[in-house]
């Protein structure tokens, strides 16, 4: 039977998969290394209760879930949209204010079809 960490690693490197982030990516978000990610990801280490509290809300998930995992769903995201979309709130959960903004007016950009 997997202990615990290593089922809320395989689901850390589930959800990161599905979303196409990095273990770089995802240390950013919680303020750790990449390495210790990937620790985290084969059952070698934890994450304490804030920093999972962090990874959970910026995967768009419960902390049960990723303790837990989900049960297989069907697939509702065929073009991989909503992983797309999932992955850029990931990556843009630590910008301040200021690169938010700029995020957004580059996005605001690419919709009217400006090129840079």
């Amino acid at each position: 039977m997997e202990n615990e960490n290593n089922i809320l690693g395989n689901n850390i490197r589930r959800e990161r998969e599905k979303r196409g982030l990095s273990l770089i990516d995802v240390a950013e978000v919680i303020g750790v290394t990449a390495n210790y990610i990937g620790l985290v990801e084969r059952g070698r280490r934890g994450i304490m209760p804030p920093k999972l509290i962090i990874l959970a809300e910026s995967f768009e998930i419960t902390i049960d879930e990723l303790l837990r995992g989900t049960p297989q769903e069907e697939e509702t995201d065929p073009d991989g949209i909503g992983g797309r979309r999932a992955a850029l709130k990931t990556l843009a959960y630590n910008l301040d204010e200021n690169q938010l903004n700029f995020v957004i007016t580059i996005i605001k950009e690419l919709k009217k079809g400006v090129a840079f």
